[in-house]
């Protein structure tokens, strides 16, 4: 299962899921139903599964043949409901068990009364799963061995009642790594397609498909003393140059970017963000880098790594990519 959600972690769900589409994946993944029917619009046939719905969602997602995770009574009902309403016959959902990362999730006490109810002719369980709350921790590790026990229980509890046997699957990016006695019949992986596995190991292994560039629009000279940027942020200790590049804090290069803590690379030498990261723009210290307007920025890639410059900006790689705004143009080869 390929995870596309939220934009494809920051690069682009539909020219993404075409992609995994053509390779021939056997499931894609989003979190919600405008995620799901977006795809749908745009040629994607691929069955698709959505792990968040949400009871007003639930016609959006039978509209657009999206296959809801249940996680809880309400949305068990309503799907039930919708199904017969429509005289659907074996709709596809997925069961989502709540093993002990106590988000999402029916519990194991759910079991009894989800046995009452299936099989019946409306509803089609495609697959069991759960969600690993600690995938990335050195194996073993007592809590994931506990969590895959609690839901082996399940499994062997509610399976006898569901024919055809649905897919079983618990491990994300890092679990497929470090569990690999756990893959069941199903992975999902999300940011392990683009590249990223939440440890250097293992990210050996793996090639990241983005980079971010921009270019210089301006370059301004300041003296000894001057300040750059909102509200002091940066005051000049020596006569300089600063380039002035258009991403900004709307374009999800964060705050915490600014001031001397993250660096880009122009012309194959570093330089470091100075001054607050403004909304539009940012401004880095050149003083030492041959360069003019129109150069290319390259903020991660292939001088550093995303997950550096996430580091470096006091995040992680998942939250770097998947904010990367709309106004950034995406480029594919």
């Amino acid at each position: 299962m390929g995870v596309v959600k939220a934009n494809a972690y920051g690069g682009s769900d539909i020219e993404i899921a075409k992609y995994l589409q053509d390779l021939g994946i056997d499931y894609l993944a989003v979190a919600n139903a405008e995620e799901g029917a977006l795809l749908r619009k745009n040629k994607i046939s691929t069955p698709i599964l959505v792990f968040s719905p949400q009871l007003e969602d639930l016609e959006k997602l039978f509209e657009y043949n999206l296959e809801p995770a249940i996680y809880n009574q309400t949305l068990l009902d309503k799907s039930l409901q919708l199904a017969l309403n429509g005289s659907l016959e074996n709709y596809p959902i997925h069961l989502k068990f709540n093993t002990g990362m106590n988000r999402l999730g029916f519990s194991i006490q759910n079991v009894d009364s989800l046995k009452k109810v299936f099989p019946n002719q409306f509803l089609l369980i495609k697959s069991i799963y759960s969600h690993l709350g600690h995938s990335q921790e050195q194996s073993p590790f007592n809590q994931t061995l506990k969590q895959a026990n609690k839901f082996n229980m399940i499994v062997s509890t509610l399976i006898g009642h569901i024919k055809p046997k649905p897919l079983l699957h618990l491990l994300n990016t890092s679990g497929i790594f470090n569990f690999p006695h756990l893959q069941y019949n199903m992975v999902r992986t999300g940011i392990g397609l683009y590249g990223f596995a939440n440890d250097p190991l293992w990210d050996n292994f793996l090639k990241p498909v983005m980079k971010l560039e921009s270019k210089v629009i301006q370059i301004q000279k300041v003296h000894k003393g001057d300040y750059v940027g909102y509200s002091k942020g940066y005051k000049s200790e020596k006569d300089a140059r600063v380039a002035i590049i258009p991403l900004g804090y709307a374009d999800g290069i964060s705050r915490h970017s600014g001031n001397g803590r993250t660096q880009v690379w122009i012309n194959g030498s570093s330089a470091s963000i100075i001054g607050n990261i403004c909304m539009d723009l940012l401004m880095v210290d050149v003083s030492d880098i041959e360069c003019k307007e129109q150069d290319k920025v390259e903020f991660f890639g292939f001088n550093q790594s995303a997950q550096e410059f996430a580091e470096n900006s006091g995040t992680i790689t998942y939250e770097q990519l998947s904010r990367l705004g709309p106004r950034i143009k995406r480029k594919f080869t």
